[in-house]
């Protein structure tokens, strides 16, 4: 697990709001607090959804970050900033085994999720990585492989970051 605390905030959070950069996440929750809190559960309700359209979500369990992105970036617009949110993105599992594959790490690790934790608060942004297993294991190899691919992500898009 890393922290980067973010030094462009202004870029971040257009990459994070307006633009698509973090459109193939998965929300798993969302909390806002501005005149009051808001909290964004990501899980599908799979009720709210006809037949046609639960074949074409299939088995994921969440909401995707695109889907949900607009509604989060009306909670905080306005001339005042929010006074804190917590956003939690996961990797689509389809990634999670793409990377676990790409790194050989097939059969390893029960992988529940690979994790991005965005808080803002008292006027600072921080971005800490994180996974979910389905097993306890001492092994960190997994870890070293999510952190360095969000350092990637995170130079990729040019989002500028110090390692707290």
């Amino acid at each position: 697990m890393i922290a980067l605390k973010v030094t462009s905030m202004k870029e971040f959070t257009k990459q994070l709001f307006l633009q698509d950069t973090f459109d193939g996440f998965l929300l798993t929750e969302a909390i806002f607090t501005t005149s009051c809190v808001f909290t964004i559960d990501g899980a599908l309700n799979r009720d709210y959804y006809e037949e046609a359209e639960l074949a074409e979500i299939g088995d994921r369990q969440y909401n995707t970050w695109k889907e949900l992105r607009p509604l989060c970036f009306q909670l905080i617009k306005g001339n005042k900033l929010p006074l804190s949110f917590r956003i939690t993105l996961r990797m689509k599992q389809s990634n999670v085994e793409r990377i676990l594959e790409r790194n050989e790490l097939t059969g390893q690790f029960d992988v529940d999720s690979l994790q991005l934790n965005i808080l803002y608060k008292n006027g600072t942004m921080t971005c800490t990585t994180g996974i979910a297993l389905r097993q306890f294991t001492m092994d960190k190899s997994l870890d070293q492989v999510w952190d360095t691919m969000v350092r990637k992500f995170f130079q990729k898009h040019q989002i500028e970051y110090s390692e707290s």
